[in-house]
């Protein structure tokens, strides 16, 4: 009896052997392609902006200590930053027990990438008109008058690098087509680096008439008028992204040859953006990421 017992379990033992050894033999997830892409990032201002926040970030400036409470917001400047984003990616094929693709050809994605992007940034000014003259015409009797006027503008911003880790599941149709449509859902994970603050003034004065305006300032700047900036360099952040990478790829040809394996694509992934600066604290934003890149599939 002991006999049979030592025999059926050797049996077993073998039997479970070689089914371990055939199972590992099928690979569920399977590196197929690789891809980089240029792009860029755009995102609304998620973050207050205020002349204080800024203060926080530039406690040193000597631009920002003075009362800034009969200034207006630039109402043509935009509250949308956008920088360059570069990404490099490598696939995997997910795929059931018998190592076959399913009719949705699931694959995981997973890379790094880097950008640059301004996260607050404010623009005010003032404006004084003074009359110093009125002035008439002998030829036709019109009566002009001149005005001399006074400008004011603040600029500042705060801006820095980023790198983020990158992870989506994503599904497509056929990828033996030449064009291929995608979707799915993805995560980057990141931090910012070379944080600073960047603060500039420009003031100006210039005549104003019915005819003419004449530029009264003596100073040589890029700007006209009195220029001063100020730099001040900032402490790294977290950022975090939830998107929806959408895209399609199209192969370069369909002949069974090197330029099969080799395609174009265009991608875009709506996102919310999670961002923290020191100082200030954190915030949400609707962000989009979008570029045109390079996949190669081995």
């Amino acid at each position: 009896m002991k006999r049979q017992i030592l025999v059926a379990a050797c049996i077993l033992i073998n039997y479970g052997v070689f089914a371990q050894e055939e199972k590992s033999t099928v690979s569920r997830v399977e590196f197929n392609s690789i891809s980089f892409s240029l792009g860029a990032i755009s995102s609304t201002e998620g973050f207050s902006n205020s002349i204080n926040d800024f203060r926080k970030l530039a406690p040193n400036s000597t631009i920002l200590k003075q009362d800034f409470s009969e200034y207006d917001d630039n109402e043509f400047y935009s509250t949308v930053n956008t920088g360059p984003v570069f990404s490099l990616n490598t696939y995997f094929s997910i795929k059931n027990k018998k190592g076959e693709e399913s009719k949705y050809h699931p694959k995981f994605r997973i890379g790094i990438s880097y950008s640059q992007q301004t996260l607050m940034s404010k623009n005010i000014y003032s404006s004084e008109i003074f009359r110093v003259d009125t002035l008439q015409s002998t030829a036709t009797g019109k009566t002009y008058y001149v005005d001399s006027i006074d400008t004011e503008n603040y600029f500042m911003e705060h801006s820095s690098e980023q790198l983020y880790i990158d992870g989506a599941f994503l599904i497509s149709s056929n990828p033996e087509n030449r064009l291929m449509f995608y979707g799915g859902l993805g995560f980057s994970l990141g931090f910012s680096f070379n944080s600073q603050t960047f603060i500039t003034n420009n003031s100006d004065n210039y005549l104003e008439s019915g005819a003419s305006i004449n530029n009264n300032n003596n100073f040589n700047s890029p700007f006209g008028g009195d220029y001063k900036e100020e730099l001040f360099l900032n402490e790294e952040g977290f950022r975090a992204l939830v998107s929806v990478p959408i895209g399609v790829e199209l192969k370069f040809s369909n002949k069974d040859n090197a330029w099969n394996n080799c395609k174009v694509y265009v991608e875009g992934r709506p996102s919310i953006s999670y961002a923290t600066i020191e100082r200030i604290g954190s915030n949400l934003s609707s962000t989009v990421i979008w570029g045109t890149g390079f996949k190669y599939d081995f």
